[in-house]
């Protein structure tokens, strides 16, 4: 089972990809800070790391952790109803999961993290650089909270299509 979640990566938005299967349980990312730092802001904001063997396919650029980690607690099975294609994550965390600031994203007119987003528009593709886009970004200061956001972004579309549907 895999999951993305969407990162500002050397001018343009960069998939960060976490894939889960059931074999030996292990954690792999080409950084093993990053590694380091997730797997512990996890562990400390009170989530289990999923089960099995976990793969993650991440840019080399500062202010991955936090969309490595919702990527990572996407791809348990348990929240593949969450998956979207249009999530996006900025900022660092520490070992608490505490969500820190990185220097600010090098795309034009987002802000600096910590900050989760979701896509609007366009809802066909990734947005490349000029393209214009409407998202909705909210500060978070905590793993937790970027969860929460998320979650609770992710319902507010369920509740707007189930209302236009009966309308």
């Amino acid at each position: 089972m895999s999951a993305t979640v969407l990162v500002p990566a050397r001018r343009r938005l960069a998939a960060v990809t976490a894939t889960r299967d059931g074999a030996v349980p292990s954690f792999a990312i080409g950084s093993r800070a990053t590694g380091d730092r997730v797997r512990a802001a996890i562990v400390n904001q009170g989530y289990a790391v999923p089960a099995g063997s976990i793969c993650i396919d991440a840019p080399e650029a500062h202010g991955v952790d936090l969309a490595v980690a919702l990527a990572v607690l996407l791809a348990d099975p348990a929240h593949v109803h969450l998956r979207q294609p249009n999530l996006v994550a900025f900022g660092g965390l520490a070992l608490d999961g505490t969500a820190t600031p990185t220097d600010p994203p090098d795309i034009e007119d987002l802000p600096p993290g910590p900050w989760v987003a979701r896509f609007w528009r366009p809802t066909d593709h990734i947005p490349e650089p000029g393209e214009d886009a409407v998202l909705t970004i909210t500060p978070t200061g905590s793993l937790a909270a970027a969860w929460d956001i998320l979650v609770g972004l992710i319902e507010l579309e369920r509740r707007l299509a189930a209302d236009r549907a009966t309308t």
